[in-house]
């Protein structure tokens, strides 16, 4: 296939049977294109990211194509296509509903193989050092029940009255961004305090995001709770089994962990604020985004005042 993909001249492959499949190339590894036949409207594909779908002629017929010019596709889409003429030629499936059908199984696949962004994961490795730390020091269950986050609960982790919502950042400064007005707003009868983590790269030194999922989950498994813990971290962090060693790369604390209060004293955007501004139909205002400096705000980890929230966890300094 890869001789194929990268020859100069344009080519084109038909796998052989009744639907006749089509896949054409451009040449000089600019695309792949898979050809399925029209026998009247084209059918609904769901979108997918890089692959453009549209209608074309060819051998004086219409024809459905799908087309990628990202060489990382090719592949994927080849195969898509071998996937699409065994169920249309050899299980006698339409045509359309083959399509159909595999387009819904790659887009599992897609998703499955998709790396959490460099944000996405940037928070994760927040959240997971303050978990290793209430583990340490509250016990296994009382940490992992505490984590919320995953489960798209207000917070990232509640013990009792207390919420704590972690921002973690690459950056020199403390700032952070809040994607809600709801992220600094404590749930009723509780007091939330907001865990600033400033991370950066660590050379050989550190410790991986894959690591450390690793090792709270020889933590949690110790104690009977290691698929929960595991169901966690590939259904609500989205990292399944086999990509968590993509996460590679070693990081460390930049400094320490800062602890500040979400308080009356706290800069920040309620949803109160939003309603008080003098303009018509302010409930309008939806998904208001900001981003929040917490530099010389707040306990540093070590205090009195921050122990008393976050007790020290593991003698590292988590």
């Amino acid at each position: 296939m890869r001789s194929f993909v990268e020859a100069d001249e344009p080519s084109k492959h038909v796998v052989a049977g009744t639907p006749r499949i089509l896949i054409r190339l451009p040449g000089r590894a600019e695309g792949i294109e898979l050809l399925v036949p029209l026998t009247g409207a084209p059918p609904a594909i769901p979108p997918l990211a890089e692959v453009h779908v549209d209608v074309t002629k060819d051998e004086g017929a219409d024809w459905l194509r799908l087309r990628t010019a990202v060489p990382a596709l090719f592949p994927l889409l080849y195969e898509f296509a071998l996937v699409v003429a065994d169920r249309a030629q050899e299980d006698g499936v339409p045509v359309d509903t083959a399509l159909i059908e595999a387009v819904a199984a790659w887009r599992r696949l897609l998703q499955t193989a998709a790396m959490l962004s460099v944000e996405r994961q940037t928070g994760l490795y927040g959240e997971l050092l303050l978990l290793r730390r209430l583990e340490t020091h509250f016990g296994p269950k009382v940490a992992l029940d505490a984590w919320t986050g995953p489960t798209r609960q207000a917070h990232d982790f509640r013990i009792g009255d207390t919420e704590v919502e972690v921002k973690t950042t690459r950056g020199e400064r403390r700032i952070h961004t809040f994607g809600s007005t709801k992220q600094l707003e404590p749930s009723p009868g509780a007091r939330l305090f907001v865990a600033s983590f400033q991370i950066t790269s660590a050379g050989s030194g550190g410790e991986s995001l894959a690591q450390l999922i690793g090792d709270l989950r020889e933590r949690f498994h110790s104690h009977g709770l290691g698929d929960h813990y595991s169901t966690l971290i590939e259904e609500g962090c989205l990292i399944p089994p086999v990509m968590e060693h993509h996460y590679s790369e070693q990081l460390k604390l930049r400094t320490p962990i800062v602890l500040v209060p979400a308080d009356a004293n706290l800069p920040r955007i309620t949803d109160d604020d939003i309603a008080q501004i003098q303009r018509p139909d302010m409930s309008r205002v939806t998904d208001v985004r900001f981003r929040l400096n917490l530099e010389g705000l707040g306990f540093i980890d070590g205090s009195d005042d921050f122990l008393a929230v976050l007790p020290l966890g593991a003698s590292d300094g988590e």
